[in-house]
């Protein structure tokens, strides 16, 4: 619960809470007692630089705070039903289209995919246990011959509670300080992108510089 809230006040601070984004109604479509909504917020950002081969890891982690985005919102509910988003300088454009069932739970997420050296479908979908929580998240992306997938089963502990997990360290952990951990995150994440790389996605390569 506290990832879920920390990424919520993270996508509030850039979006709603910071100057960097103008937001703007883009007028309603639909009949009468199903209306949608449409939100724009922009945030312009340069053209795609084909010759630039590098760039600042918070650069590669923070696509999503510029760009533009728009919204289709049932009136209603409040809920999501189409989002697009489009950063030209990091050559991402992204076009979803959210399903839920009938206690108003996300259940699949359709992905159009059109950024570079990815372009193609994904999907993502959640399945629901008798007791109203996640049981399953699955998801994929795909692009010609390359795709990143992954499918998660999860059991929730009726016994343990947030502090819990807080005040246990993992087993074999070893004690680092911040700026060893934050070097060694980066690092671990700069790899994983030049594996990517290897494997024809169209990246641009990071420079470890921590912030």
């Amino acid at each position: 619960m506290s990832w879920f809230r920390q990424t919520l006040n993270d996508i509030k601070a850039v979006y709603i809470d910071a100057p960097t984004f103008q937001a703007s109604l883009a007028g309603e479509e639909g009949t009468e007692g199903h209306a949608i909504q449409r939100l724009v917020f922009n945030a312009p950002t340069q053209g795609w630089d084909a010759k630039k081969r590098e760039q600042g890891m918070a650069q590669s982690l923070g696509f999503w705070k510029r760009g533009r985005l728009e919204v289709a919102v049932d009136k209603a509910t409040k809920r999501p039903l189409r989002l697009d988003f489009r950063n030209d300088e990091q050559g991402v454009h992204t076009h979803m289209d959210f399903s839920y069932d009938g206690n108003a739970r996300l259940q699949n997420v359709n992905i159009s995919n059109s950024s570079r050296g990815f372009e193609g479908p994904g999907w993502l979908r959640v399945g629901y246990g008798g007791d109203g929580r996640m049981s399953s998240v699955a998801g994929e992306l795909a692009s010609q011959e390359k795709k990143v997938s992954f499918a998660m089963d999860l059991a929730w502990s009726k016994s343990r509670t947030a502090a819990d997990i807080a005040a246990i360290p993992p087993a074999g952990a070893t004690k680092r300080g911040r700026e060893e951990m934050e070097t060694q995150l980066l690092v671990g994440l700069a790899s994983k992108i030049f594996d990517l790389q290897r494997a024809g996605l169209n990246l641009r390569s990071v420079t470890i510089s921590g912030k």
